[in-house]
């Protein structure tokens, strides 16, 4: 008998709207790595670059690994940070010269 895994994601953001939509970006892009991500935590928070400009950084962490991605937008942010994410998990997986442990 093989349990299921379950992906725990854990969300820190601003407003609660923000909470579910972070949510449901980190449920698309990790659905196929579910076995392989298990707890999922995700913040954004706002700086400024040098220029005072307002950005978002996001801030990825799952299986040991850390990402981050600042952008002008969060949906973006996060977007591109899990995305990152998504292609290091892979890495990880696919045996070759270019393949690294987590």
């Amino acid at each position: 008998m093989r349990l299921a895994s379950v992906m725990q994601i854990h969300v820190k953001v601003p407003s609660p709207a923000m909470a579910r939509r972070i949510e449901q970006l980190t449920r698309f892009y990790l659905t196929g790595l579910i076995s392989e991500t298990g707890d999922v935590r995700i913040s954004l928070e706002s700086v400024h670059d040098r220029l005072g400009s307002l950005l978002c950084r996001c801030r990825v962490a799952a299986v040991g690994i850390v990402v981050e991605e600042t952008q002008g937008d969060p949906v973006l942010a996060t977007t591109r940070a899990l995305d990152r994410t998504v292609r290091t998990l892979r890495r990880g997986r696919v045996p070759g010269q270019f393949r690294r442990t987590l």
